[in-house]
C-alpha cells in the first residue's frame, strides 16, 4: 500500500496507475487497489471479466495482450475498457469491427496503439522489449518507409486515441525508460499534426 502511494504522489493526480492482474491475482488486493484509486492491466479476457467482477470502472481497465481474437475485442470494445492494439494485424480486426453495421462504438472509447520505441535491450535481454526482435508492438523507426506506414494507419483510425508504450520489466536504465516515453509522446504529436486535430489524449507508459 505504501508503494501504491508512492506511485501516486510522484505523477499527481491526472495518472492512471493500473496494477497487473497476471501478477496480484487475488481479488481482496484488487478490490483494494481499487478503493485506493488504481486501475487494473489485464493480458487475457479473463483477467478482464475478473477486473470487472472486482468493481473496476470499465474506463480503468487496460486489456493489453499481443494475440486478441475477434471475439475478444469486440467483447473488449463492447464493455468500453481501455484497449491497445498490439499490431497492425490487430488493428485490421478493431477496425473491421468498428466498422462493421452491426456494432456501434461509443464516443471516447478508450483506444490505444502499442508501438516498439526500439530503444533497445535492458541489461536483463529476457525482460526487454524494445529490440527488433520483440514480438509486442508496432516497430517505430525514427523516420523512413516503416514510420510513415504505421503513422498512416494510425491517422487512418480517429477513434485511436492513445499510444502505448513498454520498454521493458526489468534491467532498463532511466536513459532507456525515459527514451522510450519521448518515443511515444513525439509519436502522438506527429499523429495529431497529420490528423490536423488532437485525437491522441492519453499516454499509456505502463508495464505489460
Amino acid at each position: 500500500e505504501e508503494n501504491l502511494g508512492r506511485a501516486r504522489a510522484a505523477f499527481g493526480e491526472h495518472f492512471v496507475h493500473a496494477c497487473a492482474v497476471k501478477t496480484n491475482p487475488l481479488s481482496y488486493f484488487l478490490r483494494h487497489a481499487k478503493e485506493l484509486g488504481h486501475g487494473a492491466e489485464c493480458a487475457s479476457l479473463g483477467e478482464v471479466l475478473h477486473a470487472l467482477s472486482c468493481g473496476f470502472e470499465p474506463r480503468n481497465i487496460v486489456y493489453d495482450s499481443p494475440c486478441k481474437t475477434f471475439a475478444e475485442i469486440r467483447m473488449a470494445l463492447q464493455e468500453g475498457v481501455h484497449l491497445n492494439i498490439d499490431n497492425l494485424q490487430e488493428l485490421e480486426r478493431v477496425s473491421a469491427i468498428v466498422g462493421s453495421d452491426d456494432f456501434e462504438l461509443s464516443e471516447g472509447a478508450p483506444i490505444g496503439i502499442r508501438v516498439n520505441p526500439l530503444v533497445g535491450a535492458g541489461t536483463i535481454a529476457a525482460f526487454s522489449v524494445s529490440t527488433g526482435k520483440s514480438k509486442f508492438g508496432v516497430p517505430l523507426p525514427k523516420e523512413g518507409t516503416e514510420r510513415n506506414i504505421v503513422l498512416d494507419a494510425v491517422v487512418a483510425c480517429p477513434w485511436i486515441n492513445c499510444v502505448h508504450v513498454h520498454t521493458g520489466s526489468g534491467g532498463m536504465g532511466l536513459d532507456q525508460l525515459v527514451s522510450g516515453i519521448r518515443t511515444a509522446v513525439d509519436f502522438a504529436l506527429e499523429v495529431n499534426s497529420a490528423a490536423g486535430e488532437t485525437r491522441i489524449t492519453t499516454i499509456d507508459m505502463g508495464g505489460g
